[in-house]
C-alpha cells in the first residue's frame, strides 16, 4: 500500500518535492524512483563504456543521460559529477575525466540509497519521525 509523504527527508533526496512534482502522487512518484534505479547501473555502464572508448560525443550524451536521470531527484554529487562529464566531453577534454567517474559513481551510491530508503518509506506508510 502506498501512503502519504514521508515527513523526513532521504539525505539527498527531497521527498515532498518529490511528491508535489508528481502533482501528489506518491505512487507516481514511488514508480519514478523505480526507473531511476533500474536505469543507475544500466547509465553508470553506459558512462564507463564512452570514456573507454575515447568518443568524446559518445561521453557528452552518456553523461547528458545519467544527469538528465539525477536531476528528477538531486541537485547533489552524482548531478555534478554527470555535468562536469558532459561538460568536459563537450569541451573535448577526456583528460582526467576516469576522477570524475569515480565521484560519478561515489555520488550515484548515495542517490540509491537515498532513494531505495524513500521508496521503502512510500510504500510502507511508515515514514521516519
Amino acid at each position: 500500500m502506498v501512503q502519504a509523504c514521508p515527513s523526513q527527508p532521504a539525505s539527498v533526496v527531497d521527498p515532498h518535492a518529490l511528491v508535489q512534482a508528481t502533482g501528489g502522487s506518491v505512487s507516481l512518484a514511488v514508480e519514478i524512483i523505480r526507473v531511476c534505479l533500474d536505469f543507475i547501473p544500466t547509465g553508470l555502464a553506459e558512462v564507463q563504456d564512452a570514456i573507454a572508448s575515447g568518443q568524446a560525443g559518445r561521453v557528452r550524451a552518456a553523461g547528458h543521460k545519467m544527469a538528465g536521470c539525477i536531476i528528477t531527484f538531486s541537485a547533489g554529487p552524482a548531478y555534478v559529477a554527470a555535468r562536469r562529464i558532459e561538460s568536459l566531453a563537450t569541451q573535448g577534454v577526456l583528460t582526467g575525466i576516469d576522477s570524475v567517474y569515480h565521484e560519478l559513481e561515489d555520488g550515484l551510491e548515495e542517490l540509491r540509497a537515498s532513494l531505495n530508503d524513500l521508496k521503502t518509506q512510500f510504500m510502507s506508510g511508515k515514514p521516519k519521525s
